[in-house]
């Protein structure tokens, strides 16, 4: 059963709400000016880890729509932000948070974080043959998994 930001799914989420206290939130940077393709490669890689998290855990957890940021806000700004999400999470019943990006700038703020925050560099997948890319996805998506279900277990 699948888990995403959709009305099936979410109708699916409603049914079985009890098996569900996971939820994943994409962080993605959004700007038109300087660094533009990285950026976007940023933001790809984070949304296709998410999905693929949610593919390999589906009926636990349930995969938002993605945070998104201007490059150019304040970084307190979008830690409010955030946090205000946050709160509507855990007060409506999820008991784990997964926030997965790409930019490295969210380290820094981590420890303002309540959230487990899961950095993964990006790959640029647009110059790998698809086969490599599929493994590389494939390993990078084992160690979120790892991640997960460690943080499960020692809840």
């Amino acid at each position: 059963m699948k888990m995403k930001w959709t009305v099936r799914d979410v109708g699916a989420y409603f049914a079985e709400r009890d098996y569900v206290d996971t939820a994943v939130v994409p962080l993605v940077k959004i700007t038109w000016h300087n660094e533009i393709k990285a950026t976007v490669e940023q933001g790809e890689f984070t949304t296709l880890m998410a999905d693929r998290l949610e593919g390999q855990l589906k009926g636990r957890l349930m995969l938002f729509p993605p945070f998104t940021y201007l490059k150019s806000e304040d970084v307190a700004n979008r830690l409010k932000r955030l946090q205000s999400w946050m709160e509507m999470l855990r007060r409506d019943g999820m008991k784990h948070v997964f926030l997965i990006t790409s930019d490295a700038e969210w380290k820094t703020v981590e420890s303002d974080l309540d959230e487990s925050l899961i950095w993964i560099p990006s790959l640029p997948l647009e110059h790998m043959d698809p086969e490599h890319g599929d493994e590389m996805i494939a390993n990078q998506t084992k160690q979120l998994l790892q991640i997960v279900t460690a943080k499960w277990q020692n809840a």
